[in-house]
């Protein structure tokens, strides 16, 4: 347990920021974030200037690390919608990034009606959540864009065809 200097309550190690050297600092998480906040606050035309001029420096960098960061976040992101799509919808059930990636991964990432694997894949509900499907890894199956559009709201499984 240590005290910070901050706020004077006394937290766990866990609950403190950790120097350069990985030591635990004398502030607490929540009193560097709150400080940090008032900083931004206070300092952001500078900091805003700092951000342009370095971009203006370094455009092919700053490209780069958006596009790394946006192509990273892709599918997360992707998850994310479909989560929130099946609630809408009062699906239960919800599944991982990882998990469509290890499911696609076990049919070999390629498209179950087409067989094509030139074309991204899309997550397809064998039994589509407007017809009381659920939202669970168990009832996706991974199909192209076009085949997944055909497909519309029936309920056709490709998995047992793919058994080979």
């Amino acid at each position: 347990m240590r005290t910070c200097k901050k706020c004077n309550t006394e937290k766990t190690l866990n609950e403190f920021c950790l120097s350069s050297d990985r030591k635990p600092t004398h502030t607490c998480k929540e009193c560097k974030k709150e400080y940090d906040r008032a900083y931004r606050k206070k300092n952001w035309t500078r900091l805003l200037k700092q951000m342009q001029e370095y971009e203006q420096a370094h455009p092919e960098l700053v490209k780069e690390i958006r596009a790394r960061s946006k192509k990273k976040h892709r599918g997360r992101r992707n998850a994310e919608w479909h989560r929130r799509y099946a609630l809408q919808k009062g699906a239960e059930g919800s599944f991982t990034h990882e998990e469509w990636l290890n499911l696609c991964a076990k049919y070999g990432n390629i498209c179950l009606a087409c067989k094509s694997s030139s074309r991204p894949l899309t997550k397809d509900h064998v039994v589509p959540l407007v017809r009381g499907g659920n939202n669970w890894i168990s009832n996706i199956q991974p199909l192209c864009q076009p085949c997944n559009s055909r497909k519309r709201d029936k309920h056709i499984d490709y998995r047992p065809l793919f058994a080979s």
